[in-house]
């Protein structure tokens, strides 16, 4: 990676960092928000929030996208907010994650690892 590379990461990172103290400072940021359960997903998977809302479609991104959506319907969001907040353009890919969830969990053992620490996390 070079500096220019990794500037970019940084910067990008201070903006989460910041974006998060607006979101404590405000009272918004608590176990139920839709950022607190992206921000978690993210560490779980080793990515970054730019990532995790871009456009790419890694299987390591998708299968973070599907849990921020488990997580968020089960925590009560509605469609319309886990699309908006993934930046997805309509509320059928998520139905269709949800549909599959358990064959991509099967599928991908590696990622399942990140998933289940995720989940872990706001069933404690």
């Amino acid at each position: 990676m070079d500096r220019t590379a990794i500037i970019y990461e940084l910067t990008a990172i201070k903006r989460q960092l910041n974006r998060l103290l607006e979101l404590v400072d405000n009272g918004q940021y608590g176990p139920n928000s839709l950022d607190a359960i992206k921000w978690q997903v993210c560490k779980s998977y080793g990515i970054s929030m730019n990532a995790l809302v871009g456009r790419t479609r890694t299987a390591k991104l998708v299968h973070a996208r599907r849990v921020v959506a488990k997580l968020a319907l089960e925590q009560g969001f509605k469609y319309k907010q886990i699309v908006g907040s993934l930046g997805l353009s309509n509320h059928t890919t998520v139905i269709n994650w949800m549909k599959d969830w358990e064959q991509r969990i099967n599928d991908y053992p590696e990622y399942a690892v990140h998933a289940r620490e995720a989940i872990r996390f706001f069933n404690q």
